[in-house]
């Protein structure tokens, strides 16, 4: 790993516009960034000022950097009087930083194939470790490269090394990663992301989409998730998607490692160039995990502490610019656990309420709710059996069409000139309940279909030996 033991000051207070204290917790500091220079220079200031620190990004696309291109973009580098400071970055703001929208979209940091895009660690000079609270929210990472490989998380690396520190990341987007280095170096294998927190504290992962990303290193995940035994760590309602890997001799998509609890995940649609038999998602060394309502399209988890839920397959999903919703059909759907460990959050990746439909979906996205249009009925005017049909034999199938929402069909005779004489099931089958009265030429029938919120109606008659029957005083329910 490369370490830098200077930073450049002169163009610091030019570069930021310092806010009011009140905005911000007492003894923080906050600054308002509108550029990539000033996120850089602020990411400087706050790791040697010996205050918490409230970095607010103006939304928009932030290019540009201090550094020469296939250094870091922007390094938080905390030095000895920050290493237990906490750090909150947060994008959506306005050109004032007074009000914010919570979207990952609305701030965007392109590293425009630079270099590797955002780090947080502590002085490795000295020994010291990062242990500080480190947030960030609302946030698309774009373009990282490992031109010379500095550090192992190309887009996003954060090593929380002392006791007490932790990450909080929350509706953040990486996409566009390149990490195509394959010799040794000494930032590892080479992940989009990773996140190691090798000490006490806690990290919150909620609502994250990592998605249209490349790794071409061997024996390389995607994500990679590692906690200490004694640390406490969830990953929730994240989406990993879409992203190419070099081989699959790893879980390629994401790998968990240590002590986690993971909840409403999605892991699918991923790709890997090789094909020995690997999976998507799966754990990394030794781990205690707990796994809650995930959905892996292929996974070597194996008798993981307290794992439920499990789904596999195809996640029957849509791809509109970086985010895939679930469709109307897909396992996503109103499928997640409502009170995970760490939390869902109140609002999804694109900024909507993170639960709709009663129950929370899997994933960063929250699907719409889909409207229910109701059943209806197709029935002939007339079908005809022989009166000697014997009893339980099928009369006729009733027709429908129902887009499946919101739950099973019920259907039931909402009038008969015939009662007792037939009988129909949850799949629209009539069959004879009793025998054919003799002389019995036909019967009237009404029948209704509800999906629980909406219903139809259609009739029929049913002839027994094809003779014809008019019914004068008609229904007689």
């Amino acid at each position: 790993m490369s370490t830098r033991s200077t930073h450049p000051r002169a163009s610091l207070m030019a570069a930021l516009a310092l806010c009011l204290p009140a905005f911000s917790p007492v003894h923080a500091a906050v600054f308002c960034v509108a550029t990539g220079a000033q996120l850089d220079d602020a990411l400087a200031s706050a790791a040697t000022n010996g205050h918490d620190d409230d970095v607010r990004i103006v939304a928009g696309t932030l290019t540009g950097s201090h550094w020469p291109t296939g250094d870091v973009r922007w390094e938080y580098y905390a030095r000895s009087s920050d290493l237990v400071a906490a750090l909150d970055v947060s994008g959506g703001w306005n050109d004032a930083c007074s009000s914010q929208v919570s979207t990952a979209e609305s701030t965007v940091l392109d590293a425009q194939s630079k270099g590797p895009a955002l780090v947080f660690h502590g002085d490795t000079i000295n020994g010291d470790g990062l242990g500080g609270r480190i947030s960030l929210r609302n946030l698309t990472i774009a373009d990282a490269s490992d031109t010379h490989l500095d550090y192992d998380g190309v887009a996003l690396d954060y090593q929380g090394d002392f006791p007490g520190g932790g990450l909080t990341m929350e509706r953040v987007v990486i996409v566009g990663t390149d990490v195509l280095y394959t010799g040794a170096g000494a930032g590892g294998p080479g992940r989009v992301v990773r996140v190691n927190q090798s000490a006490t504290g806690q990290v919150k992962m909620i609502g994250n989409v990592i998605a249209s990303n490349i790794a071409y290193v061997g024996h390389s995940s995607i994500v990679h998730v590692a906690c200490s035994v004694d640390s406490l760590c969830s990953f929730n309602n994240n989406s990993i998607h879409d992203n190419v890997a070099g081989d699959d001799q790893v879980p390629y998509a994401l790998s968990l490692g240590g002590t986690i609890s993971a909840a409403n995940n999605v892991v699918a649609s991923n790709f890997a160039t090789t094909i020995y038999g690997g999976v998507q998602a799966g754990p990394y060394g030794s781990r205690a995990l707990t796994l809650r309502n995930n959905h892996f399209e292929t996974d070597w988890f194996d008798g993981e502490y307290l794992e439920q839920a499990t789904t596999h397959g195809s996640a029957q999903w849509t791809q509109v610019g970086v985010y895939r919703t679930p469709n109307a059909v897909s396992p996503l759907r109103d499928s997640g656990v409502g009170n995970p460990f760490g939390g869902i959050g109140s609002l999804d990746a694109a900024g909507n309420p993170r639960v709709q439909h009663g129950i929370v979906d899997r994933g960063a996205i929250e699907a719409e709710p889909v409207q229910n249009s109701g059943p209806s009925l197709d029935l002939l005017p007339q079908y005809t059996v022989p009166a000697s049909l014997a009893v339980g034999s099928i009369v006729f199938v009733a027709s429908f069409n129902d887009d499946g929402l919101p739950g099973p069909l019920s259907f039931s005779f909402s009038q008969t000139t015939c009662p007792g004489l037939f009988a129909i099931d949850d799949a629209g089958s009539v069959t004879l309940a009793a025998p054919v009265p003799a002389g019995l030429s036909g019967c009237a029938l009404e029948v209704e279909v509800s999906d629980g919120e909406f219903s139809d109606l259609a009739q029929t008659t049913v002839l027994f030996d094809g003779n014809d029957v008019i019914f004068a005083n008609g229904f007689d329910g």
